[in-house]
């Protein structure tokens, strides 16, 4: 048997897995997160990164069928691609129960941090969008992650945080400020 017919069976076995794996295995939920109360907008750059190589993607196939240079081998790697490639993309979700990363087209969720786990939540003092949250992790140590909220959906999501995590809300512009400056002016 030649290689590029083992690629082919190999690549044929590796789109069925994910189609399944991405479509039918991924849709069942087995983490009880709440219920939604937000999704936030994804990053313009994250989604012209995805718009970019999928475009790619597509003027690379019409090029190899112009030029006729289009191969089996060549349009099930394409074909992978495009399954496999929303699986990398994830949207940030809130819901009454915490805060997480949820696949873009099945219930997969990735990173899920419940709100009695949160310890502590300020935003950049030079980035206002900029969410810093630190929380005990599954494994009793404390661990830290940084959300880039969009602007449109700031005052919602902080309204969800105080409502939940309030206790936690530190303000790290008044944590720079030395007490002791205007006396000594």
């Amino acid at each position: 048997m030649k290689f590029e017919k083992i690629l082919q069976i190999v690549l044929v076995i590796a789109i069925v897995i994910q189609f399944f794996y991405s479509f039918i295995l991924g849709r069942k939920q087995d983490k009880d997160i709440g219920n939604k109360l937000m999704t936030l907008k994804r990053s313009a750059m994250k989604q012209s990164f995805i718009l970019l190589l999928m475009v790619s993607i597509v003027f690379y196939m019409l090029y190899a069928f112009i030029k006729s240079t289009a191969s089996n081998t060549g349009l099930l790697i394409i074909i992978y691609f495009l399954i496999s490639i929303y699986d990398f993309t994830k949207l940030k979700i809130v819901t009454d129960k915490g805060i997480g990363n949820k696949s873009l087209y099945n219930n997969s969720i990735y990173n899920f941090v419940y709100w009695e786990d949160i310890t502590r939540w300020e935003w950049h003092p030079k980035h206002p969008n900029l969410l810093f949250f630190t929380f005990s992790n599954k494994k009793g140590r404390t661990d830290r992650r940084d959300w880039d909220i969009p602007s449109s959906d700031k005052e919602n999501f902080e309204s969800i945080l105080n409502k939940y995590v309030k206790h936690a809300f530190v303000d790290s512009t008044l944590e720079n400020i030395n007490p002791n400056s205007e006396k000594n002016k």
